[in-house]
């Protein structure tokens, strides 16, 4: 399965600042290289949390053996088995899982402490 890049999860970094945000960079991995590269933006701030959101430069398609590595200050942090799964409900709503250095998150529930 796979992932739109503009259906990718808003991801919530605690303990950064803006300009840390805007100066990071982000690589998708697919197959063992590096198949795009990308920036951060920043989509909401409060109190020592930044939302963010990826922007990937050409790829549209994140698939779930992909690996999106994200570099902000000198950490890095890996997002992995990004899928998008349906919910048994009416209409067949969906909903994005990842995980966030191999711990699990849905939606926009993922957040990262630098």
């Amino acid at each position: 399965m796979y992932v739109l890049k503009n259906d990718l999860p808003i991801i919530s970094v605690r303990n950064s600042s803006e300009k840390d945000i805007l100066d990071s960079k982000l690589s998708l991995k697919r197959n063992n290289t590096i198949a795009d590269v990308g920036n951060l933006l920043v989509y909401s701030k409060s109190n020592n949390t930044i939302d963010i959101s990826l922007l990937l430069k050409k790829t549209d398609t994140v698939y779930k053996t992909d690996t999106i590595l994200v570099y902000i200050k000198d950490k890095c942090f890996t997002l992995s088995d990004i899928e998008k799964k349906g919910v048994v409900s009416s209409g067949r709503p969906f909903i994005i899982s990842y995980k966030i250095n191999n711990k699990d998150f849905i939606d926009r529930n993922g957040f990262y402490e630098l």
